[in-house]
């Protein structure tokens, strides 16, 4: 079964609105999700990637808290966590990645035992990682149905 990293802008795409999102790609992101969901594939998040989430989606307003609350309840359901060492940032510091905390996310997950990368900031990971790095609508088309 595939593994795969879930960044946090992928997350956050399926969670806000559209209209908030307007780069994200909100379709393709809840279908992979629905697929980590129904367990077609195994998505994995950091404790990084899931505090990334909840700065970003959680509503100050009350009416909307509840519903968020449970969106964020389910995530931690649906996905695999991979926690975080120290070792993590030591090898991510000592990697090729610039961003050290795609890197830490990345070597936390797996690394080179996961079967993909899924982020809309390809750049950040491809030139760094020996997986396949995809934005949600090149994983929708390659591998779900």
């Amino acid at each position: 079964m595939m593994r795969v990293l879930l960044d946090a802008n992928v997350i956050i795409d399926a969670l806000l609105p559209a209209d908030e999102r307007p780069q994200g790609d909100k379709a393709n992101a809840i279908r992979i999700l629905d697929a980590v969901a129904d367990r077609s594939i195994i998505g994995m998040i950091t404790p990084v990637i899931f505090s990334s989430v909840i700065h970003v989606v959680k509503p100050r307003k009350v009416a909307h808290r509840k519903k968020m609350e449970d969106a964020l309840g389910f995530l931690l359901d649906i996905c695999e966590w991979a926690p975080v060492t120290p070792e993590h940032y030591r090898t991510a510091m000592a990697s090729s990645f610039t961003d050290v905390e795609d890197g830490m996310e990345f070597f936390a997950a797996g690394g080179t035992s996961l079967s993909a990368v899924i982020t809309r900031n390809v750049a950040d990971f491809k030139d760094h990682v020996p997986v396949a790095v995809l934005t949600p609508s090149q994983f929708a088309a390659k591998h779900l149905k």
